[in-house]
């Protein structure tokens, strides 16, 4: 049973996962692989795959100890052959990142882990893996928007809400 703690961090994390989704419904495969700039920045593709990669780190490695992922460091350069391959990949991470704090009991929140030789509690991990998720949520929906623009996609595309349909 997850805590009241768990149960909010996943309902916070449900609403990122929906919202990467939004950004790849309906992209074509360029759009996927497109990349805004020729400056290290990602294609939707590419943050897709770091999203993923970097829940994997926080939730799994840190927090329980298994080894670095070995997607992480090629992340950023992947692609994808389409928008349902990426949420597919956002599904089962999510499934996986749900699990993870499912399982956490109330006192593991606070023990200590380290990171490069950082000191955190788990607490700061997973609300680390939650903050850096929503950050590449905004690129995504930054990429998708310029992509639609500069591709002369002027009519409007139907990518669900901005927010998740509940009370505040």
């Amino acid at each position: 049973m997850a805590t009241p703690e768990a149960t909010e961090i996943i309902r916070l994390l449900e609403d990122q996962h929906t919202f990467a989704g939004h950004a790849l419904q309906g992209a074509s495969q360029e759009a996927l692989n497109w990349k805004p700039a020729s400056t290290p920045c990602d294609s939707l593709a590419g943050l897709v795959h770091h999203i993923v990669e970097v829940q994997r780190l926080w939730l799994d490695t840190v927090i329980a100890g298994e080894p670095v992922p070995p997607g992480l460091a090629a992340a950023h350069a992947a692609t994808a052959g389409s928008a349902a391959e990426l949420q597919q990949l956002l599904d089962e991470s999510l499934a996986r990142s749900k699990a993870r704090l499912e399982s956490l009991p109330p006192s593991q929140y606070d023990e200590q882990r380290e990171r490069r030789g950082r000191t955190m509690t788990v607490r700061w991990a997973v609300y680390h893996a939650l903050e850096h998720t929503a950050m590449h949520v905004g690129h995504m929906q930054i990429t998708r928007q310029v992509y639609d623009e500069q591709s002369s996609a002027s009519a409007p595309r139907r990518g669900g809400p901005a927010v998740p349909d509940r009370d505040s």
